[in-house]
């Protein structure tokens, strides 16, 4: 099977829902930010030291690949991010909470590799979200697609506070 197709050579491209849609149309956007994210995701894998990281990202990864199928197919996959995938990243939000120091200012992005790139993952993640936006104003979208994002958003930030505390490096305040 070769990669390439030809297909998407004049600007659009091919849902699972076998529409096809210019790239730069809202749902295309988003769906390539979930992408994105999911790349990012897979970087911060190689550089986050708490040994509790990895599977789970590894697993928020394949929920990103879900999200993408749920996304493209315009719901009709079999395949769906459901209620569960977001209690499931809420008890992990309030599992690793729990370790952390009270946050009482705003913090820099940044810190130790893995922390850094968690960072950068989780603004990849407000940007999907973002996007995400922008399609629901055009069409109807499932609601637990937007509730996933915005929690996912939460979670990456608790651990990348969370590699950056157990890397021992301090949290930095903006200078305002």
């Amino acid at each position: 099977m070769k990669i390439y197709t030809k297909k998407g050579d004049l600007g659009e491209t091919e849902m699972l829902s076998g529409e096809r849609l210019p790239k730069s149309c809202p749902r295309v956007k988003a769906f390539s930010s979930i992408d994105e994210l999911n790349s990012l995701i897979g970087i911060a894998i190689l550089y986050v030291k708490d040994s509790r990281l990895p599977e789970i990202l590894k697993d928020l990864q394949n929920d990103l690949f879900v999200f993408g199928a749920h996304l493209s197919s315009k719901g009709t996959s079999t395949h769906k991010i459901k209620e569960e995938d977001v209690t499931k990243l809420e008890k992990l939000i309030d599992q690793f909470t729990e370790e952390l120091a009270p946050l009482n200012k705003f913090i820099l992005p940044g810190g130790s590799l893995g922390g850094s790139h968690l960072h950068l993952a989780r603004a990849v993640c407000r940007r999907a979200e973002t996007d995400l936006s922008e399609t629901k104003k055009e069409e109807q979208l499932d609601e637990i697609l937007m509730k996933y994002l915005n929690r996912l958003s939460d979670f990456l930030f608790t651990i990348a506070r969370l590699e950056n505390q157990f890397n021992k490096v301090k949290e930095i305040n903006p200078k305002y």
